[in-house]
């Protein structure tokens, strides 16, 4: 950790041993296994040196004492369950990303909804693109498209702060 909120991460880190230190839970996939993987799955490519991206992330459900009851529990809104991250490339090549920058970002400098996008693999995209005129329901191709025809339970909300000076 470089400053208060701020990690500097070696991509070879796996996802287990971040989500630990970060406190966070990452979405588990069978795509990878390291910091690199997650990356490279978050942005869609293997990201330059430089590039950025942010990402919300649900945060590690905590031991819950015993005087916690479930009326608190219902009122945890997603300032208390989620956590928003800047993701920088800090050091890689066109093969792979080396090390990786993450900043923990205030809820109050999230940008509007409407620029955050959920992170759907490039993979499923094509798989709907490739079904559109087949007259199956949107659900129908997006069961196809998952693994195993399960629906994702862990989304990655992320925003691409590239395509947005565009």
């Amino acid at each position: 950790m470089r400053a208060e909120g701020v990690f500097d991460v070696d991509a070879n880190t796996s996802i287990d041993q971040l989500s630990e230190d970060l406190d966070i839970v990452l979405p588990e996939a069978h795509q990878y296994e390291t910091v690199s993987g997650f990356i490279c799955e978050t942005f869609g490519y293997i990201p330059k040196t430089g590039e950025s991206i942010n990402v919300v992330l649900e945060k590690a459900k905590r031991e819950e004492s015993s005087d916690y009851n479930e009326e608190e529990s219902e009122r945890h809104d997603e300032k208390n369950t989620h956590q928003a991250f800047k993701l920088e490339i800090l050091a890689g090549n066109c093969r792979k990303v080396k090390a990786v920058r993450f900043t923990r970002k205030n809820h109050d400098s999230t940008t509007d909804t409407k620029e955050i996008t959920r992170m759907i693999p490039r993979i499923w995209k094509r798989k709907w693109k490739d079904t559109e005129d087949s007259g199956q329901s949107d659900d129908d191709i997006y069961e196809e498209g998952t693994p195993n025809g399960s629906i994702i339970q862990d989304p990655v909300i992320v925003e691409d702060e590239i395509n947005q000076n565009i």
